[in-house]
């Protein structure tokens, strides 16, 4: 008895049929999926990549071998050098190991020092352009709240640091000539009031001054003006005084009579701490000039660390202090005792 045929007169083996004449025909099935299915050439059929693997997360303690380099790293090492004898970080001697070899000409240490210096200079470069960005906005916030505060009439807020005292460098980026918190402000503020006295003092010494007529104007009195300069580059910029104002304040504290001058810088003198006498004279120019040339070369030789100054403070002078010394027509107190 034929089987019968389901309603539209195809049996169920049929579409068999059908899928093994296309696999024989075509092609196609499984190894061989349909065309419209496959990868096409030149696109990845995973475009999102392998995902990567994700590292555990862990400390330093966790990986004994990684504590090691950076146990050994923070060691010293001994180095001889013009005879003596020293001790560098294990970093610096490895620093100054490939620097050595590169300028010996090892190609291999020159590559690896030439890939230091441009990934040092690239970090420096950005780390500038982030700094520049960061204060150029600060100047034109800081700006705008002090204009605001001169249009509603009232004082102005203290800033620190004042807009004008950021200095931006293109190349080095921001450098500050002005106070950054009410201690610096503070000590800039007893600058100034020493300034501004020192122009009296100045006048005073014109007035009080007995001896012959100089053909040098620094064998005249004028050593209160010198130190005024001095003081002048360590104030900033916006706080300067012009020739001109300087000029006005000398003319007014001339319309004062002697007495009342000695009266108020003695008074002025005494509020800023100093105990001197009435009548106290600084010297003339030539004098202020050498004693502030001494002390330029004495902070120079201490900044060099060619003099002890720990030692000078018990007062000991080494050879090298005395030499200095005897440069500037001068004596250590150890001596001079």
């Amino acid at each position: 008895m034929a089987a019968e045929k389901p309603e539209g007169g195809k049996r169920p083996s049929d579409d068999m049929s059908e899928q093994v004449k296309r696999q024989v025909i075509f092609g196609t099935g499984y190894g061989n999926p349909p065309e419209h299915t496959r990868f096409q050439k030149g696109r990845s059929g995973n475009p999102n990549g392998r995902p990567r693997r994700v590292a555990p997360d862990l400390s330093i303690a966790e990986q004994p071998m990684l504590q090691a380099i950076l146990d050994t790293a923070a060691k010293t090492v001994k180095k001889r050098e013009a005879g003596k004898v020293t001790e560098i970080g294990m970093r610096g001697a490895l620093a100054e190991s490939i620097v050595a070899k590169a300028l010996k000409g090892n190609a291999r240490a020159q590559g690896l020092l030439a890939d230091m210096f441009r990934s040092i200079d690239e970090k420096r470069a950005r780390e500038v352009q982030q700094d520049i960005a960061l204060w150029e906005a600060y100047k034109k916030s800081a700006a705008l709240e002090l204009s605001a505060a001169r249009e509603r009439g009232e004082p102005e807020p203290k800033l620190f640091p004042h807009p004008d005292d950021v200095i931006i460098d293109l190349q080095t980026g921001p450098r500050f000539v002005g106070p950054l918190d009410a201690t610096e402000e503070k000590r800039l503020q007893g600058t100034i009031a020493l300034r501004d006295l020192l122009i009296m003092q100045d006048v005073l010494e014109e007035r009080l001054w007995t001896g012959p007529e100089a053909a040098d104007p620094l064998d005249r009195p004028g050593g209160a003006l010198v130190i005024v300069f001095t003081l002048e580059r360590a104030i900033p910029p916006r706080l300067r005084l012009s020739t001109l104002e300087m000029v006005q304040r000398q003319m007014h504290y001339d319309t004062m009579s002697k007495r009342e001058l000695l009266k108020v810088l003695y008074g002025k003198w005494h509020s800023l701490g100093y105990k001197v006498k009435r009548g106290y004279t600084i010297g003339t120019s030539r004098k202020v000039v050498k004693t502030i040339t001494f002390l330029q070369d004495l902070i120079q030789a201490a900044h060099e660390k060619t003099i002890d100054v720990d030692a000078m403070a018990r007062g000991e002078f080494d050879e090298a202090v005395q030499e200095l010394f005897e440069k500037h027509g001068r004596w250590p107190l150890a001596q001079a005792s």
